[in-house]
């Protein structure tokens, strides 16, 4: 999506949304027209991560990378660790 514009990253993503995410979409969209917003991808991103990404997760995940240490664990355990960490 490197080459992409705005409108077509908002239309290829909001295309890959599925039931309770695809709803949550049409009334979001519809707000923001009826409240003349723009809508682009920055605004999509952001109305995106803070419905299903709120503040208060990206907290706690952060919370568990910054105690996140390897100490006894193997690097093998610590990387799949870290990588469970960052889904």
């Amino acid at each position: 999506m490197l080459h992409c514009t705005d409108v077509k990253k908002v239309e290829y993503a909001t295309f890959l949304l599925r039931a309770e995410a695809k709803a949550w979409w049409r009334g979001e969209r519809q707000i923001m027209e009826n409240n003349q917003e723009v809508l682009n991808w920055e605004s999509f991103k952001q109305k995106f991560i803070d419905k299903y990404f709120p503040s208060s997760a990206r907290s706690e995940k952060e919370a568990q990378f910054l105690k996140l240490y390897q100490g006894n664990m193997t690097i093998s355990e610590y990387a799949d660790k870290f990588e469970s960490l960052a889904k």
